[in-house]
């Protein structure tokens, strides 16, 4: 797949055309595929609206669903979504900073862009987790009174099978994670949750829920995305993302300068930029 850059869309989600103007549309597809090019660029932006050589037509295109060049994005970066040790000091600092989530659907798995930065010992970023959890639900009093609650349920952890990295120094790893999506989504992307459901990354640690089991893990927990009860991962991702071309968004990482770099760490406390050395590896 190319892996030509571009500009994150910054358009959300477009509604599917309706199934009339679809099927208007199918009766006029030997004469008009420029009606089919109107209804793509309703749903994607329009530096995804790609033929050559990934699609027959604009017809193509909508009936794969823009499967080869519309990759789906959270930009997490401009959220603020990280993984934080949970013994910070200013003087002692660990976080690992999410830069995007990805979903690609034609190579069907997930990948994170990161960038985390610490001391010299900061930990290799392998041994990191995503996990999929189920919300706390609360029952019915029980006859004696006491209100019974389900503790939050862990449905899926996985360590990330593949990572590359663009920076590897003491103190500063950055590249991208990588996940099948069979490892992470245990009912596949269209499988409906009944509970709300969250799914979260821990940095160089397993994701763990239990109090008894906080010890396995020194990094915080950080949510990607909610899925709320009733929908499916592809569900809440559409309502969430933007598109973009595949691979851009780790292309875009690589040719970050240092100012660039360091701009995804501006709204860290003075008080640790005040005690970094490690800003100038």
């Amino acid at each position: 797949m190319n892996s030509r850059g571009g500009p994150v869309a910054t358009c959300l989600h477009q509604a599917r055309p309706s199934v009339s103007v679809l099927r208007y549309a199918g009766r006029r597809t030997g004469e008009d595929d420029d009606l089919w090019h109107r209804l793509a660029a309703q749903r994607w932006p329009a530096h995804t609206l790609q033929i050559s050589p990934y699609y027959k037509d604009f017809r193509d295109m909508m009936k794969l669903d823009n499967i080869y060049v519309a990759l789906p994005v959270i930009d997490l970066a401009s959220q603020g979504i990280c993984s934080t040790w949970k013994y910070n000091t200013p003087s002692r600092f660990y976080q690992c900073r999410l830069v995007s989530f990805q979903y690609d659907r034609w190579n069907d798995c997930i990948r994170l862009c990161f960038d985390a930065r610490g001391e010299a010992d900061l930990r290799l970023p392998a041994t990191s987790n995503i996990a999929l959890v189920q919300d706390k639900l609360e029952h019915e009093y029980n006859p004696g009174g006491a209100q019974q609650a389900e503790a939050n349920t862990l449905l899926r952890s996985s360590k990330c099978d593949k990572y590359v990295y663009y920076v590897s120094t003491e103190g500063h790893f950055q590249g991208i994670f990588h996940w099948t999506t069979v490892q992470v989504l245990p009912h596949g992307p269209d499988g409906k949750y009944t509970c709300d459901t969250s799914l979260v990354f821990c940095y160089a640690s397993k994701v763990v829920l239990a109090p008894s089991d906080d010890f396995e893990a020194d990094y915080k927990t950080a949510e990607i995305l909610k899925i709320p009860a009733g929908q499916s991962f592809r569900e809440a991702l559409a309502k969430q993302c933007t598109y973009d071309l595949p691979y851009a968004p780790e292309e875009r990482l690589k040719a970050q300068t240092h100012d660039e770099q360091l701009a995804l760490w501006h709204s860290l406390p003075q008080a640790i930029h005040d005690c970094k050395s490690w800003w100038e590896l």
